[in-house]
């Protein structure tokens, strides 16, 4: 789908155009694929699904220009999507770091989403090894940009994931990597992972968002911590999670029937 910014983003889409429609997306280094064990049960559903790419990920387009990567921009290629292809407000489904980008669109424009769904999410608790991956992207220069997508390095960061440290099976581990076949797909990866805010957001901020909200998380989640229960924001998720048990933190694609039953209800 062309942008009216010029790019173009990547989209698989499933279920009656005529209903409610639903916009889910993937994570950091993630594409549509993520989405892959939810979307028959969501079109099932009635609802109209879309799943994307993120720019610079999968099949969406790969500019070279590193402020396309920064979450406003990734938000606002999300509206500019909604735009293209007419539809003047969804639910926003984002996973990980598209729940980051998810949760800015709805900050931002809160009249274009009517329910928001954040699975695993950053900025709703505290990420591992954090302060490691500041020093570790902002040393990196761009010509070993390459590394982040080794195979060996995806294999190694799905199994962290996993509930059990489960490593991925073949077909699984071949639509994952499948993007790092492109040059361009390592550079937008050190580029949004330069840009990426991991910090907790504000509680008070998110008690003014006018949609309905969910929280689902994976009950063995190790890549985004939940808050302390004692903290404003630790409140705010307590009033709107639902915990997967025995899930790590792709909780949608490790145990898609329950993840596909809330976001249904």
């Amino acid at each position: 789908m062309p942008l009216r910014s010029g790019v173009s983003l990547r989209v698989v889409e499933s279920g009656p155009v005529s209903g409610p429609p639903v916009l889910l997306i993937p994570g950091w280094g993630g594409s549509a694929y993520l989405f892959s064990r939810n979307i028959p049960d969501l079109a099932a559903a009635g609802l109209h699904v879309l799943a994307l790419d993120l720019l610079g990920h999968g099949g969406s387009d790969k500019p070279g220009d590193r402020v396309r990567y920064s979450i406003a921009a990734h938000a606002t290629s999300i509206v500019e999507l909604m735009d293209s292809l007419a539809i003047r407000a969804c639910a926003l489904v984002g996973q990980s770091f598209g729940g980051r980008v998810a949760a800015e669109v709805a900050f931002g424009r809160p009249e274009r989403v009517s329910r928001l769904a954040l699975i695993g999410s950053v900025g709703f608790g505290r990420v591992s090894l954090d302060v490691s991956l500041r020093a570790f992207s902002a040393m990196m220069p761009p010509r070993l940009a390459p590394w982040l997508t080794r195979r060996s390095l995806f294999r190694a960061t799905l199994r962290a994931t996993d509930s059990r440290w489960r490593p991925p099976d073949d077909d699984a581990m071949s639509e994952f990597f499948a993007p790092a076949a492109e040059p361009a797909f390592a550079r937008a990866l050190l580029f949004t992972l330069r840009q990426m805010d991991r910090r907790p957001l504000d509680a008070t901020r998110l008690r003014a968002l006018p949609m309905p909200v969910l929280l689902i998380v994976g009950e063995r989640d190790r890549i985004v911590r939940p808050p302390a229960i004692s903290s404003p924001l630790g409140a705010w998720v307590r009033e709107h999670v639902v915990v997967i048990p025995d899930a790590g933190h792709l909780t949608n694609f490790e145990t898609p029937a329950p993840v596909n039953a809330a976001l249904i209800e």
